[in-house]
């Protein structure tokens, strides 16, 4: 009875497989669009390499440290590195949230685990199973 009862469960599962296939391959069209841009954008926003030197040093002297880091490359280059940008969106999801570093890492956990879950989870793995299957 119990193998029995463990084939059934096996089904179950294929069953369910196939079933997010179909939802995945809608998905997956949309998840490189989708996680790229909010995504990616809310965790350059949280960028943890600037909630750490907010952590060491304080935002004030990190926001006076790229402050002078931006105005250096504004007069060297008159454009701004992709890094400094990064970092002044940082400042500015910092500051917006306005939360401790735990907060932060812990909203860019959520996020990821977010996107995780709607973007980029099981969802697509399955997709790529279902068009298979078709």
């Amino acid at each position: 009875d119990e193998g029995h009862h463990h084939h059934h469960h096996q089904q179950l599962q294929e069953g369910n497989g196939n079933g997010n296939g179909e939802n995945g391959s809608g998905s997956r069209s949309g998840r490189t669009s989708g996680s790229q841009s909010v995504g990616a954008r809310l965790i350059v926003a949280l960028d943890k390499e600037v909630v750490a030197m907010v952590e060491r040093d304080g935002f004030d002297e990190v926001t006076k440290t790229v402050k002078k880091q931006v105005k250096q490359e504004m007069d060297t280059h008159n454009k701004l590195s992709s890094e400094l940008r990064r970092k002044e969106c940082a400042l500015a999801a910092y500051k917006a949230t306005d939360s401790s570093r735990k907060d932060m890492l812990e909203q860019l956990n959520s996020i990821t685990e977010y996107l995780q879950t709607h973007d980029m989870g099981d969802g697509g793995g399955d997709g790529d199973g279902g068009g298979g299957g078709e």
